[in-house]
């Protein structure tokens, strides 16, 4: 899934959905497109952060984090596994935030994914 961007008032959001429906997705973009028309000259991230997260509890995990990337790749697990040597089961592990990402581990995903590790951990 591709990230989506939308410029507002305030400022401009880029969003990469997480394994969610097309129309769930579409709701968070109504309501990005809300907060960014608002006449309130500031949100905090914090605020913006939470907001988000009650509409997807992965975002600002580390799991949400590299299924955002994997999605932005077109990749699937089973891809990233082949790719990165890591099993598919523990990459669906990672994603769900059921299995922690190590240093080295989350070099060889960042490789794969095109990304910073330290994003990942």
């Amino acid at each position: 899934m591709e990230a989506i961007t939308i410029e507002g008032k305030a400022g401009w959001i880029r969003f990469v959905p997480s394994r969610i429906s097309y129309s769930r997705i579409l709701e968070i973009k109504k309501d990005l497109l809300k907060l960014l028309q608002a006449k309130d000259d500031y949100i905090s991230s914090d605020k913006m952060h939470e907001i988000l997260k009650k509409r997807d509890p992965l975002i600002g995990t580390p799991g949400g984090t590299i299924q955002a990337y994997r999605y932005r790749e077109e990749m699937t697990q089973k891809d990233l596994a082949k790719k990165t040597g890591i099993r598919q089961s523990h990459i669906s592990e990672m994603e769900r935030n059921k299995r922690t990402i190590g240093l080295q581990v989350a070099k060889k995903l960042a490789k794969a994914l095109n990304c910073n590790y330290r994003r990942l951990v």
